[in-house]
């Protein structure tokens, strides 16, 4: 399988005042990367703020960046469907559009997935920056995940990801979200 083309998906909500910040941190990364073309997604998950219409001008700036604007807020995880339905090419990369996950860190999934893994993760190593209640529910909710899931999902594991065709194939397939 090719592995020459990248999407990154981006779920975003009244994200207008941040997108300016996300795109000048992005944009570098990607053409930095070592590949034959890359696209990124966003999808606005019902936004009531100015960021479709900014994602209209990024658009009109730059084919590369393109939108999808769901009716109204369906809730991050039908987002990111919406979004691996639409991406196009070879791998995708979950990303949030807070910054929270480091743009800077493609290149590392990148080489991974050249290495002959389908989904790479990333991982929060520690949660300093976290306030008490957030890391406390952290804690509880990887706890909770491990005692009713057969799944492994590392501590620290979220959203962030890399995820190859076959695995991108694999979730369009699933009936369920």
């Amino acid at each position: 399988m090719a592995h020459d083309t990248l999407s990154i998906i981006i779920p975003v909500l009244n994200e207008a005042d941040g997108l300016d910040d996300l795109v000048a941190r992005l944009i570098p990364v990607l053409e930095g990367l070592p590949l034959q073309g890359w696209e990124v997604l966003f999808v606005d998950d019902g936004s009531t703020d100015a960021t479709l219409a900014r994602l209209k001008a990024l658009n009109a700036r730059d084919l590369r960046f393109k939108a999808i604007s769901l009716s109204r807020n369906f809730g991050k995880e039908r987002a990111i469907a919406a979004g691996l339905q639409h991406a196009r090419c070879d791998a995708v990369v979950l990303i949030d559009a807070d910054l929270q996950h480091p743009p800077e860190l493609l290149a590392d999934f990148i080489r991974l997935w050249r290495d002959g893994y389908e989904i790479v993760y990333g991982q929060r190593l520690d949660r300093k920056t976290d306030g008490v209640a957030r890391r406390w529910f952290a804690k509880g909710f990887y706890a909770l995940f491990h005692s009713l899931s057969r799944t492994n999902l590392p501590d620290g594991a979220g959203d962030f990801r890399l995820l190859d065709r076959k695995a991108i194939d694999a979730m369009n397939q699933l009936g369920e979200r």
